[in-house]
């Protein structure tokens, strides 16, 4: 017995709802619902068309999706790194190791991070070789903190920020 457009159609939605639900993989079910479409072979490769170019529609949908999500956590991060130099400005102007808020506080914590000024003048042992060259940084703190010289490389003083939870609110 064939089966009406709606019916084929109604079986697509739920093999695209099972195969959301599952993240993407083929379960019995989803095998399951694909054999029960097994029609008279001219309905069976209509079927499978509908299938093939909806999963093809659904395939560049969430592959454009997945690249505005990430276009948006980049932005995100960029947004945070403004707001942590925002706090960071905002108490070095204050001449305040920390701002206090209701539940939350931010401390300015020093730190260290190597600067370079000239990659060509690093020595090779402090360049990790990947597609392109990246000074290792670790080991150039770690010499620099060590009192030794390497050229090219400097230790500059920073400060970044922490965020703890306010145990001592309400309290001065």
């Amino acid at each position: 017995m064939s089966k009406s457009l709606v019916e084929i159609a109604t079986t697509q939605a739920k093999i695209e709802t099972a195969l959301i639900e599952s993240g993407g993989e083929i379960t019995p079910d989803i095998e399951a619902m694909i054999t029960e479409i097994d029609l008279k072979l001219p309905e069976k490769v209509d079927s499978y068309d509908g299938l093939i170019q909806r999963m093809e529609m659904l395939t560049a949908y969430y592959r454009g999706r997945a690249a505005d999500f990430t276009k948006l956590a980049r932005g995100a991060d960029a947004f945070i790194d403004k707001l942590k130099n925002n706090l960071k400005f905002a108490a070095t102007s204050m001449g305040v190791k920390e701002l206090i808020g209701v539940d939350q506080k931010f401390v300015l914590v020093p730190g260290e991070k190597v600067e370079i000024d000239e990659l060509a003048k690093l020595p090779a042992s402090f360049i990790v070789t990947e597609v392109t060259h990246k000074p290792d940084a670790k080991a150039i703190l770690r010499e620099l903190k060590e009192g030794h010289d390497v050229p090219g490389a400097r230790l500059v003083e920073t400060m970044s920020v922490r965020r703890y939870a306010n145990t001592n609110r309400g309290r001065k």
